[in-house]
């Protein structure tokens, strides 16, 4: 770290506001599908890289667009009859001297694995076309080693010395999560269990929520598409949507101290149903896009500080918009622990800045009482053994173990 600030600033935690608004896009929401898709074939185009030539090329995928397809949706039958498109765009390594890395088959790959985890009904090879555009340019000052490596040795020699950043980014953690946000994760992980998806396999992936607070009062929306083919009629939908309304409701006053209400699907009202082929609204025709949807705590918390970067898909070696979001909330997470305070904790990196030594880390804690004052010297010591390690946020990053959306 070049320079640290520990601030004990008095700020309030969002759990504590009179207002708070929470918003999660589910995983089969099509930008969430978008980032999926993207770090997807980070990992892919990582792993073939290694096997082939023991290190991991430069890359960038996080340009990924989803653009949705059609579909014939009525009572009891849904089905698509125009196909998505998945769009690659992005830099990258395209070939090791004469060898060609198969990106188009790494990321066809990386699609059809993440729909198939995600979707129903969805028949890959006659629902999607996938399409690259992946160039391999080099920029100013750059080794053409970077993006045209001429064998093996080259593609080593690039994580042989001190990692730096070729970007300049600012990343933010935070911890602990509040009720509301906690809820709005584990609605979505309540309904896509095994149990709930045996009990009701009508159930779409694309599952929107907004939990807001206002003062004592929660009030939780949930945008839950239901696949065409399970639902008879309107009347039958009215039900199926009224029966899934109470249960949330009980879910939620469990979950919650406070006075909660539900609303599925609020368009009933006006008569009209939510229904899809294939349990996404990305088969009628709306667009994903990488780093629109959740942040790298999984959720859309305009109440909090919050990064803006997109770090699916971006290359897990040195792009500390990645990296350092992560180790940011590694570093907010080990201080509440410690501290039992609402923290924040916020780091910026700069081109040429080595991934372990960002130019600022600062940590915020929102305590409305003193702080011992050894906290600071222990806040910049987890800090700075969160930055030490960052070997171990990349085998998490490789693995698909640490959450980016």
């Amino acid at each position: 770290m070049n320079a640290f600030e520990f601030r004990n600033d008095g700020r309030t935690n969002p759990a504590s506001l009179q207002i708070e608004m929470v918003e999660r896009k589910g995983f089969g929401h099509p930008d969430t599908l978008a980032d999926a898709i993207a770090e997807e074939t980070s990992r892919r185009y990582a792993s073939h890289c290694m096997d082939r030539f023991g290190a991991v090329a430069h890359h960038w995928f996080d340009k990924v667009m989803l653009i949705g397809g059609e579909a014939d949706v009525d009572f009891r039958a849904g089905r698509m009859i125009r196909p998505v498109r998945a769009i690659l765009a992005g830099k990258a390594v395209r070939a090791v001297g004469n060898e060609e890395i198969p990106l188009m088959r790494i990321f066809r790959e990386a699609v059809a694995h993440v729909f198939a985890g995600t979707l129903k009904n969805f028949r890959f090879e006659e629902y999607c076309v996938c399409e690259l555009s992946v160039c391999d340019s080099v920029g100013p000052g750059q080794r053409s080693t970077r993006y045209r490596p001429k064998s093996a040795s080259e593609v080593k020699e690039l994580e042989s010395g001190r990692l730096v950043s070729n970007d300049c980014n600012l990343c933010v953690g935070f911890a602990p999560y509040t009720p509301s946000e906690l809820l709005s994760l584990d609605l979505e992980r309540f309904l896509l269990s095994p149990q709930q998806q045996s009990r009701r396999p009508w159930l779409g992936s694309d599952i929107k929520t907004v939990v807001t607070r206002v003062g004592a009062k929660t009030r939780v929306l949930a945008n839950i598409p239901m696949l065409a083919s399970h639902v008879e009629s309107l009347a039958t939908y009215l039900d199926m949507r009224e029966a899934l309304e109470a249960e949330l409701k009980l879910y939620c006053s469990d979950y919650l101290t406070s006075d909660c209400d539900v609303v599925v699907n609020p368009e009933w009202i006006h008569g009209r149903a939510y229904l899809t082929a294939t349990g996404t609204c990305l088969d009628t025709g709306d667009i994903g896009v990488v780093g629109r949807g959740n942040r790298h705590s999984g959720l859309i918390t305009p109440m909090r500080s919050m990064s803006i970067e997109a770090s699916a898909g971006k290359n897990p070696l040195d792009h500390t918009g990645k990296l350092l979001n992560v180790a940011a909330s590694l570093i907010a997470e080990q201080v509440y622990r410690e501290l039992e305070v609402a923290t924040t904790v916020y780091i910026f990196s700069k081109k040429g800045d080595p991934v372990q030594a960002p130019s600022i880390v600062a940590v915020h804690c929102d305590a409305e009482t003193a702080i011992p004052e050894n906290c600071a010297s222990r806040t910049a010591q987890i800090a700075g053994n969160a930055l030490d390690d960052i070997d171990v946020i990349r085998t998490e990053l490789l693995a698909g173990s640490a959450r980016l959306f």
